[in-house]
């Protein structure tokens, strides 16, 4: 029976089915000749190994976070003095505003509200994206528990634009990441502006895993009652679960993950820096 080999030809290599005996040719190998975009976060891994040499298991279509998205919050919104108004929210029959201008900053905002803003500015090459529920066509604001948009419309995706990542291990810069309730998705989204680091805490004499990230978010460490930095921490339960220790002792969700944005290595370089300033 035929097996999968390449061919041994020395010029235009081909992939195919060959029968052929034992032979001390030199064979042609396929391989990547750029390193992965994001190797440095993964120092364990060949940087020319895509999907950890893993396709079935892993979903990496082009190795790239929503680091513009987190770059626009950081300098526009971080610090900024814009307050956590969730009796009066951005969107809403207050001031009767349902729509989003791209490029327009509040003057206050709730926690989806602020992450909205933030992916609306993410460029225009995101934008039709985006338009496919997370907004619609006349950038129309959908809050984090309908049922096409917010967390729901991260589900949907196939990982070829969007994704849905319940791995609290697997969150990317700019991602937003949900925590609250499960069933009813009411809670706490905030952007991830930080690794995730991951480490152990002794409880009553048992050692259980934590998760420690840093994120933009509303009622701020940074800018009391504003938008700003916050770090959180979640322990990992007997059921699976992560629960936040401390604070508003929300579950993670998981993270909301944009996979066709492009950031150059200056605009992380520019995210770094924005965050350190922010702290």
């Amino acid at each position: 029976m035929g097996c999968l080999k390449l061919t041994y030809q020395t010029t235009e290599p081909q992939l195919k089915v060959v029968h052929r005996r034992h032979s001390r040719e030199e064979k042609c190998v396929q391989g990547f000749m750029t390193v992965d975009p994001l190797a440095h976060k993964f120092p364990n891994m060949s940087p020319y190994a895509a999907f950890n040499n893993n396709p079935i298991y892993y979903v990496d279509p082009d190795g790239r976070e929503n680091i513009p998205a987190l770059i626009w919050a950081a300098k526009n919104m971080a610090n900024k003095g814009i307050t956590s108004n969730y009796s009066s929210a951005w969107f809403g029959p207050t001031d009767n505003r349902w729509t989003y201008e791209v490029g327009s900053v509040p003057t206050r905002s709730v926690c989806y509200e602020s992450c909205f803003m933030a992916y609306m500015n993410s460029g225009e090459s995101v934008l039709p994206t985006l338009r496919t529920g997370f907004t619609n066509k006349h950038n129309a604001f959908k809050g984090r528990s309908s049922t096409t948009g917010g967390m729901n419309w991260f589900k949907a995706g196939d990982g070829t634009e969007r994704q849905f990542v319940t791995d609290i291990t697997k969150g990317e810069l700019g991602d937003i990441v949900f925590m609250g309730e499960v069933g009813d998705m009411q809670g706490h989204a905030v952007l991830l502006a930080s690794e995730i680091a991951m480490g152990t805490t002794e409880i009553d004499g048992e050692s259980l895993e934590t998760a420690t990230f840093y994120t933009l978010s509303t009622s701020s460490d940074t800018d009391q009652g504003s938008y700003g930095g916050r770090e959180f921490t979640f322990i990992k339960q007997s059921d699976g679960t992560w629960q936040q220790q401390g604070g508003e002792g929300y579950t993670f969700n998981g993270f909301g993950q944009m996979t066709n944005v492009n950031a150059t290595d200056e605009q992380k370089q520019e995210a770094t820096k924005l965050i350190e300033d922010i702290k």
